[in-house]
């Protein structure tokens, strides 16, 4: 992924011009460039004409978001015109006023931020907030720099779909053309076949390193056939051959019946493996939910988790969220390890394998959906919560999240809203992140 681009726009009013406002440009642009992006940097803007030279130099330079700051108070013109002109996201950066001292007021920059937030409501823009001194920034404009980055992924991500939705999953059924206009995200499609081909043609090295690989993270493995390994390590291959060959970031795989019943193995620890390496992998066809892992892995900066939600501890206030065997090993609970085994569920439990069984760590987490409502538009479900290091209580993956709203608004909201079944984790309080991504997205939060 290219590193962020941002467009600095500093901006002032000429009757308020001082010579404190160089230095605090200055100061402005090393706290920017200290966050770890690509800063392209303006001059201050005092007028139309300088607003439209740097609109120009930012479209030349493809910036991904502007950061607008008012130094002092700014006349409403210059902010719509670059937002119109460049076409990004805004930061909008307000000012703390400095002392008053019995004179004219020096700053006026929230005002500024006021009058300009008004406009690009008005025209649809999408902007967002930051407040306070270079040195005080940092903190809350690297969050928004995360969510920018993000959106410029989603811009170019490809995603493999692999099969279809398994029989009856309603809850994995999308738009394919409205997920490429409003996220900007592709789907590649892919038979079943292809994959059992592509697996079918590794060499014996190529398939002997893949074992290899996908041992590697397991602690043990557990009454799994070699020959079940063997495919296992061949259906790993096969799934990088398809990501190289087609530019994939990730993929939704229709993961039962036909993989089970064809190739004699289920796909469950090939997708942790993958999703561990940075190539996001939904169960069941689910596109949405490999959209949303993308979304999540970018935020939160960690592998994420796709699951069910299956039990609860009521006087806990705690809900388990489960699935079958296809979590990244990195996630595994400490003190715990991977253990390769046979599936619980397939074929009535315990005939092939390869599945990834362990308990998933504990810490703060964003329990999440991204799906559709009832008129086509999307939303997201957003719930943190804390995960609490939880046992081998049952075969595969299992998580304990005591969530900080009450079970009954969680499970009344999910059923009153007809949310899906399938969920995404973050492993880190990413909820403001999630909202300001949605803001800029137009995707309606669903906070519980």
């Amino acid at each position: 992924m290219n590193q962020l681009r941002v467009g600095y726009a500093p901006q002032a009013k000429l009757s308020w011009i001082n010579d404190t406002l160089e230095d605090t440009r200055r100061r402005s642009i090393a706290a920017l460039e200290a966050l770890g992006v690509e800063l392209v940097a303006g001059p201050l803007l005092t007028d139309d004409a300088d607003a439209e030279d740097l609109a120009a130099e930012f479209r030349r330079q493809d910036v991904d978001v502007m950061v607008v700051h008012y130094l002092t108070f700014s006349l409403g013109s210059m902010t719509p015109l670059l937002a119109q002109r460049v076409g990004v996201p805004v930061i909008f950066w307000g000012m703390p006023e400095p002392p008053f001292d019995g004179g004219r007021i020096k700053s006026n920059s929230f005002c500024a931020v006021n009058m300009n937030c008004h406009a690009l409501r008005k025209l649809g823009h999408p902007y967002s907030f930051v407040y306070g001194t270079p040195e005080t920034i940092a903190d809350d404009m690297a969050r928004q720099f995360r969510v920018a980055a993000c959106i410029k992924r989603l811009r170019t991500t490809r995603i493999g779909m692999v099969g279809s939705r398994v029989p009856g999953f309603y809850t994995s059924c999308f738009n394919e053309l409205a997920l490429r206009r409003e996220l900007g995200v592709e789907v590649k499609y892919i038979d079943l076949l292809e994959i059992v081909d592509a697996a079918d043609k590794l060499s014996p090295e190529e398939a002997d390193r893949a074992c290899t690989h996908i041992t590697a993270g397991a602690g043990a493995c557990t009454g799994v056939p070699e020959e079940q390994l063997r495919k296992g390590a061949r259906l790993y291959g096969a799934f990088i051959a398809l990501k190289d060959k087609l530019g994939l970031d990730g993929f939704a795989v229709k993961c039962w019946p036909q993989i089970g019943d064809i190739y004699g193995i289920g796909v469950c620890s090939t997708l942790g493996q993958l999703t561990d390496e940075g190539i996001v992998a939904a169960c069941e066809g689910d596109v949405y939910g490999a959209v949303a892992m993308v979304m999540l892995q970018e935020l939160s900066g960690t592998a994420p988790f796709y699951c069910d939600l299956i039990a609860f501890e009521e006087e806990e206030n705690v809900g388990l969220g489960w699935h079958c065997g296809a979590a990244p090993v990195s996630l595994c609970a400490r003190g715990c390890c991977s253990s390769l085994g046979l599936h619980s569920v397939m074929d009535g439990g315990n005939v092939k394998g390869i599945t990834h069984d362990f308990p998933l760590r504990g810490g703060p987490v964003t329990f999440t959906q991204l799906g559709e409502d009832i008129d086509g538009s999307y939303r997201f479900l957003i719930a943190s919560g804390e995960g609490l290091e939880t046992t081998q209580m049952l075969p595969g993956n299992p998580l304990r999240i005591r969530f900080d709203t009450p079970l009954q608004t969680l499970t009344e909201t999910i059923i009153d809203g007809g949310f899906s079944h399938h969920y995404t984790v973050g492993f880190a309080d990413i909820q403001a992140e999630i909202k300001l991504l949605c803001k800029w997205l137009n995707i309606t939060p669903v906070v519980v």
